[in-house]
């Protein structure tokens, strides 16, 4: 997989190298569930070249998986600690960069009796976002091929959370699976490729070990 790289909290287009490529990376892992939350988290050496850059709000660009474009992820939580041999590493972690459609707020938006798309439009219009110079809902595109027509109210919530985050989301209620790349998600009835590349985890073949984590 590619080295991330880590970029200022404005950073936009992504094409060079930023603030620095991070080899020095002890680890780096990405998390992504459906409909759900899409997260990396990274273990980095203080030795390491670019350790006081790793920053609240700076993006790290990184690959999910194998076959998956590189996605941006906004540092949201920076932690110390020392491992069992006595040295001392950071705890990035961060969530993709769609997450930003949560800074908005919905005050009182009512899509009615409409599909997929348009539902999508209609609340991604009447948004409300305190810092106007910097709206990054504009910077989104997105699409549905959700043709059913449903209704749905939001008040007091966050645009994320009315596209896929509650029992009433444009997910839930409209039926859709969330797909996100870059600035760009769609919200369509199946994900295209998601039968075909379905596939039996055996243990001791596919499978080595099995942990379980209860905190």
């Amino acid at each position: 997989l590619m080295i991330p790289i880590l970029y200022e909290s404005t950073e936009t287009a992504f094409t060079t190298n930023g603030l620095g490529r991070l080899a020095d990376a002890i680890s780096c892992t990405v998390t992504e569930e459906r409909n759900g939350s899409f997260e990396l988290q990274m273990e980095y050496p203080i030795t390491g070249v670019h350790y006081v850059d790793l920053a609240i709000r700076r993006i790290i660009l990184a690959k999910p998986n194998q076959t998956d474009p590189t996605q941006p992820f906004r540092i949201y939580r920076v932690q110390t600690e020392q491992t069992r041999d006595g040295t001392m590493q950071v705890k990035a972690y961060a969530r993709h960069l769609w997450y930003d459609l949560n800074d908005s707020i919905l005050l009182d938006v009512r899509p009615t009796n409409l599909a997929g798309q348009d539902a999508i439009q209609w609340i991604m219009d009447r948004h409300f976002n305190a810092d106007f110079t910097d709206d990054p809902v504009y910077r989104y595109s997105y699409y549905s091929d959700i043709t059913d027509e449903n209704s749905a109210e939001y008040q007091g919530v966050s645009l994320g959370s009315a596209l896929i985050g509650t029992d009433n989301s444009i997910a839930n209620r409209w039926g859709g699976e969330l797909f996100v790349d870059g600035y760009y998600f769609s919200i369509c009835k199946q994900l295209e490729g998601s039968l075909q590349n379905a596939f039996e985890i055996r243990y001791s073949v596919d499978l080595m070990d099995v942990t379980e984590d209860i905190d």
